[in-house]
């Protein structure tokens, strides 16, 4: 990890493996396509790498202007930020699916500037979820109306997964970079690609599980099987309204299904014949599983209590009620649980139950905590999608849709009713759905560092990589398939001249070498400080600059950005001071 030229050994030596998803060697890589990126960190003459070292990563277009590689990374170890165009491999990244049918990432650490946004698409239809995707790290979005399911990597690259699923519903991601549908028009699965074959059941309901695992459900019952072969590990006739598969220390162990009237069953993997009934008191429609497979919390979003059912027991050890200062129950729209604690958000979005599970092993009753997040919503919400994981941290993501904040509510939440600490503030429309991917390096084994990355366009690409640790950084090129981009063409500005009178701004449009360009377009303004987002449309003159006149908020930090027809591409400005 010296540099070229050192003259002294270098302390740590890295090796780095690039891989396709499967674990085959890396062909050239192309655009889009997810790779794993594997760097294996070892001490000089081959001894183990220090404890606790942390792995700093990214790829960054190669250009004649680079600074070299000791020096990029300190300018990043000082300052924490990297230049445009640069895919971070590190800390967490925030999906955010927008009532406007847009996707947009947004980086919690920046939370405290005033431009967290790194990405935003508008969608050419209503996704109908959207789901993380660990083993590829991009977000998986089905279009019903379409019938496709596309992907959303960390860089914000939109791309088409499959075409042809009927009405796609629900998605759970393969390993290997593929994924399983929900067809609710046909009422089966689809696997995409094609590859094992998955059970053939009227599929109402489709859950994944931990530890590529996944369960099915609907009227002629439900099934456990595994994703990477197909293998059905256990099926039961009855029909289900919910279903789930519970594992222990990466293993599955046993089939969970819930049926109309209040009744759970474990179904074990070595006995499904005999399965092990619990009554609740609740019409279980949706269930929420730890990941040690020990809690589980059955509930129905459209209202009731929720019950928690310890599976090490057999037992119901509570019933949990939300109510409202006078009482009235408000139902749980949403259950996220971990292996120390269970995080119900109300369907009113003014608060996050919090359940503490390491009382409940005990043999002890778990305090319903509360931490607001907002105002009471006068029509409540039964939707998922406003919890999500904090992983590899402890604790959950809150959304509330009327601040348009996802706040951060940890463990310790369980121990009183404390409000959330931090908040991010989600630039764009009106937030609808939220899911959290990681990025990092992840090390396992010791010294062994693994994450998966996928270009946003062709080039010349590097990996960048640093310990923090002195000088202790690399670069490794990357084998591209497309290298270079001929067709391309060159960015357009765009600049804004005050109007003659004084009253607004006109824009001027130039293409790449400077030539004015006459065009009919649409010109977005997205305020940085705030939610509020514009589409205009916009059309030129033969000296390019706009026929109309446009007036930004007093005081505003906006950006603006132009899309025109004829494949113009056009680099975005901000605009850091609106007329007062």
């Amino acid at each position: 990890m010296a540099q070229p030229g050192d003259e002294l050994k270098p302390a740590l030596t890295a090796e780095v493996t690039l891989t396709a998803l499967d674990g085959t060697p890396a062909a050239p890589i192309a655009p889009h396509e997810p790779f794993a990126v594997t760097v294996t960190i070892t001490g000089h003459g081959g001894g183990e790498a220090p404890k606790g070292l942390t792995l700093f990563g990214w790829l960054r277009r190669q250009k004649e202007t680079d600074l070299p590689c000791a020096e990029t990374a300190e300018a990043f170890l000082r300052t924490g930020r990297l230049s445009t165009g640069t895919v971070f491999l590190n800390d967490p990244v925030i999906g955010v699916l927008t009532e406007d049918d847009a996707v947009t990432l947004v980086d919690p650490e920046f939370s405290l500037a005033t431009a967290n946004l790194l990405a935003a698409s508008r969608l050419g239809s209503r996704p109908a979820t959207l789901v993380t995707d660990e083993h590829a790290r991009r977000f998986l979005l089905p279009l019903s109306d379409e019938g496709r399911l596309v992907a959303v990597d960390a860089a914000g690259s939109v791309t088409e997964v499959a075409r042809d699923l009927g009405r796609p519903v629900t998605v759970v991601p393969v390993p290997g970079g593929g994924a399983l549908v929900q067809d609710a028009a046909a009422r089966r699965l689809v696997r995409v690609p094609k590859g094992p074959s998955v059970p053939p059941l009227v599929a109402d309901g489709l859950a994944g599980g931990a530890h590529d695992a996944a369960a099915v459900w609907g009227t002629e019952g439900a099934a456990a099987f595994s994703l990477r072969d197909g293998a059905v590990m256990a099926r039961t006739r009855e029909a289900a309204t919910a279903a789930a598969v519970l594992a222990r220390d990466g293993k599955p162990f046993a089939l969970l299904t819930a049926a109309s009237g209040g009744r759970l069953a474990v179904h074990y993997l070595d006995d499904p014949r005999h399965p092990v009934a619990i009554d609740v008191p609740v019409n279980p429609r949706r269930l929420a599983v730890a990941g040690d497979g020990r809690f589980v919390v059955a509930y129905d979003p459209a209202g009731g209590p929720v019950a928690i059912v310890d599976i090490a027991r057999s037992a119901l050890v509570q019933v949990s009620h939300a109510r409202d200062r006078d009482g009235t129950e408000v139902p749980v729209s949403e259950v996220m649980i971990s292996d120390r604690t269970a995080y119900l958000m109300l369907a009113d979005q003014s608060r996050v139950g919090v359940l503490d599970l390491v009382a409940l092993g005990r043999g002890e009753a778990a305090e319903f905590r509360e931490v607001p997040i907002g105002e009471k919503r006068a029509t409540p919400r039964v939707d998922d999608g406003l919890l999500a994981s904090l992983y590899p941290d402890h604790g959950v993501l809150a959304l509330n849709v009327k601040s348009r904040q996802a706040y951060r509510i940890a463990e310790a939440s369980a121990m009183g009713n404390a409000p959330a600490m931090t908040a991010t503030k989600l630039m764009g429309g009106v937030p609808r759905r939220i899911a959290t991917l990681d990025r990092s390096f992840r090390e396992a084994p010791a010294g062994t560092f693994r994450t998966v990355a996928s270009l946003p366009g062709p080039g010349r690409w590097e990996l960048v990589a640093t310990t923090g640790l002195g000088s202790l950084s690399f670069c490794s090129a990357l084998p591209v398939a497309t290298p270079d981009d001929p067709d391309a063409p060159l960015e357009g500005r765009i600049a804004a001249v005050a109007a003659e009178d004084g009253t607004g701004l006109r824009f001027r449009l130039s293409d790449g070498s400077g030539a004015p360009l006459a065009v009919r377009g649409v010109l977005t303004f997205s305020e940085f400080t705030g939610a509020w987002r514009e589409r205009v449309p916009i059309r030129t003159g033969t000296d390019g600059t706009s026929s109309a006149v446009y007036t930004l908020p007093p005081g505003s930090l906006v950006a603006v950005t132009v899309a025109a027809p004829g494949g113009h591409i056009f680099e975005p400005i901000v605009l850091e001071e609106g007329p007062r």
